[in-house]
């Protein structure tokens, strides 16, 4: 994140600057993918799209279970950048 005082808008994290974490939240999972908070929670609610899990009342995705969804995801695309 931008330690210069600049909007955290221009900062959207990528899956390399979540090496230390363990678990995301579903807004980070949108930011990550470039999809909607909306999409990604209608994903969940049809049991679709990357693996998550609730912890006490948070909604948590795995970063090795996004990372493996989104590896899916070119391999279903031929490659190409998601």
């Amino acid at each position: 994140m931008p330690m210069n005082g600049a909007s955290t808008n221009q900062s959207i994290p990528v899956l390399g600057d979540l090496r230390n974490e363990q678990h995301v939240s579903e807004r980070i999972v949108a930011e990550v993918t470039g999809l909607s908070l909306s999409w990604v929670r209608k994903q969940r609610f049809l049991k679709q799209g990357p693996l998550w899990k609730k912890i006490g009342k948070s909604v948590r995705y795995p970063v090795c279970g996004l990372r493996e969804w989104l590896a899916g995801i070119q391999q279903q695309q031929g490659g190409s950048n998601v």
